[in-house]
C-alpha cells in the first residue's frame, strides 16, 4: 500500500505553515516508534494496562500513565458517534471515551514520547472492529477524531491510479502496522550490515516497498554510499512501476560519490515517450500534476540530465543531443526553462 503523494507532501510541511496541524500518519508512526503497544484502560486517571508489546521491550501487564490519552470522566459515547469526516461541534479534539473492551495502539519514542508530534496523533483507537485516529480534515481547522481511512496509489499500464480513501477495519490496520514494522526491521538490519555491497543491495530493495517514508529513509542511507550504492540503484531505473520514485533515485545517485554509470537508456526512453506525448494536448499545469505520467516523466528526465551533468557522463552525450532535437520541436518542453537550461549546460548551447 502506498500513501497518496499529495497527503505526504502536506504532512512533510512545517506545521507553522498556514493552519496545518498534526495528523495521524501510520507510516511515519510505525517508522519512528521504538515501542508500539496495545493498551486497555486501567483503574486510575490516565492509566493504561499493556495488553501486548508489538515492538519494544515493554512487558504485558505493565502500567503506562499517558495524560494526553486520558478519556474524559463520565462520557460514554461510542466512537462512531463522535467521529466525523469534517469538523463538527460533536467532533472530539481531546482523547475520546473508551470502554474496558476497547483497545489503543500507541506509537512511542523513548521516555513515552509520541512518535508523531503529539500522543493524540500517535495512537489508534479500536472499537467494535473499526479504527479511529486524530486528523486535521480542514485547513484551517482542528485535529479531531475521525474513522481511520487510507488512500492507495498503484501503477496500471504506466499510469498512476488513485484509489480514494476508505474506512479501515481493525484487522487491516493491524496487518498494515505489522507490514510497516517488518519493513523497519529490514531497514535496521540492512543499515547494521558491515558489508557495503550487501547493505546497499538490501536498502535498494526497500525502495520497492511502495511507501514514501520507507523509500525516503532507504535513499537517505544510500547517499554517499559510493559505487555499491550507485550500482544497487541503477536497475531500479529500468522498472517503470517505480516511475514516480525515479527522480528521487537519480538525485540519490548523483551524491553517491561514484561516477561509473550510464543513463543513455533512460534518455532514449524519454525520447520515445516525448516524441509521442509532444503531439498531444496536455493540461496547462501538467508539469505540476504529480503522479500523472507527463509530470513523472519530466521529473525523471530533469533529474537524469542533472545526474549526467554532475557525474560528467560523456558516453550519454549522443543520446542527449538527439533528445535536444525533440525539445526544440516540442512546445510542452521548450517552454520549461529549467529543462532548457539543464540540457544546454550538458550539450553546450
Amino acid at each position: 500500500m502506498k500513501t497518496y503523494g499529495c497527503f505526504l507532501l502536506l504532512a512533510c510541511m512545517p506545521l507553522t505553515h498556514a493552519g496545518i496541524r498534526p495528523s495521524f500518519w501510520l507510516s511515519y508512526c510505525a517508522w519512528e516508534a521504538t515501542d508500539v503497544l496495545e493498551l486497555a484502560a486501567a483503574p486510575g486517571k490516565a492509566r493504561f494496562r499493556v495488553i501486548a508489546s508489538i515492538k519494544g521491550g515493554t512487558r504485558p501487564g505493565d502500567i503506562k500513565t499517558l495524560p494526553e490519552l486520558a478519556p474524559p470522566v463520565g462520557s460514554h459515547s461510542l466512537l462512531k458517534d463522535l467521529a466525523f469526516d469534517f469538523t463538527d461541534s460533536r467532533s472530539y479534539e481531546i482523547a475520546p471515551p473508551i470502554r474496558d473492551t476497547d483497545r489503543l495502539i500507541v506509537f512511542l519514542r523513548p521516555g513515552d514520547k509520541p512518535a508523531n508530534w503529539t500522543l493524540l496523533t500517535s495512537a489508534i483507537w479500536l472499537q467494535d472492529g473499526l479504527a479511529y485516529v486524530f486528523e486535521q480534515t480542514m485547513n484551517p481547522g482542528p485535529t479531531h477524531l475521525v474513522a481511520f481511512s487510507g488512500a492507495t496509489v498503484r501503477i496500471e499500464n504506466g499510469k498512476t491510479v488513485f484509489t480514494p480513501p476508505s474506512k479501515q477495519d481493525e484487522a487491516l490496520v493491524r496487518s498494515d502496522t505489522a507490514r510497516l514494522l517488518h519493513l523497519r526491521g529490514r531497514y535496521d538490519r540492512a543499515v547494521a550490515n558491515p558489508n557495503a555491497a550487501v547493505r546497499a543491495a538490501e536498502l535498494a530493495r526497500l525502495v520497492r516497498a511502495g511507501d514514501d517514508v520507507v523509500i525516503r529513509a532507504a535513499l537517505a542511507k544510500l547517499r554517499g554510499g559510493g559505487s555499491e550504492a550507485l550500482h544497487s540503484l541503477r536497475p531500479l531505473l529500468d522498472d517503470d512501476s517505480l516511475l514516480d520514485a525515479h527522480f528521487q533515485i537519480l538525485d540519490t545517485m548523483t551524491v553517491t560519490g561514484a561516477r561509473d554509470i550510464d543513463l543513455d537508456s533512460i534518455i532514449r526512453r524519454e525520447t520515445k515517450y516525448w516524441t509521442q506525448t509532444c503531439q498531444q494536448t496536455l493540461p496547462g499545469n501538467w508539469v505540476r500534476s504529480f503522479g500523472e505520467p507527463p509530470a513523472s516523466h519530466y521529473l525523471r528526465l530533469v533529474s537524469a540530465l542533472k545526474t549526467i551533468r554532475a557525474l560528467g557522463i560523456t558516453s550519454d552525450l549522443p543520446d542527449v543531443r538527439e533528445f535536444n532535437k525533440v525539445v526544440k520541436r516540442c512546445q510542452h518542453l521548450s517552454q520549461q526553462q529549467e529543462l532548457v537550461e539543464v540540457i544546454g549546460t550538458v550539450v553546450g548551447r
